[in-house]
């Protein structure tokens, strides 16, 4: 679930966050954009990263 997102990040709540990657793609259902989002930290249900939205 994206909880918070901006130009230059969001930030994710899930279960299992050690399984994300340093790199990863995101996409929005509702809108079909894939969004290239580099992983700035990691707790135990969240994720904050950054995004390629600002380029």
């Amino acid at each position: 679930m994206v909880h918070d997102m901006s130009r230059w990040g969001v930030r994710l709540r899930l279960v299992g966050t050690e399984r994300v990657p340093a790199e990863f793609q995101l996409t929005i259902d509702a809108t079909e954009k894939v969004i290239g989002c580099e992983t700035v930290w990691k707790n135990a249900d969240e994720i904050g990263a950054l995004t390629d939205l600002m380029e």
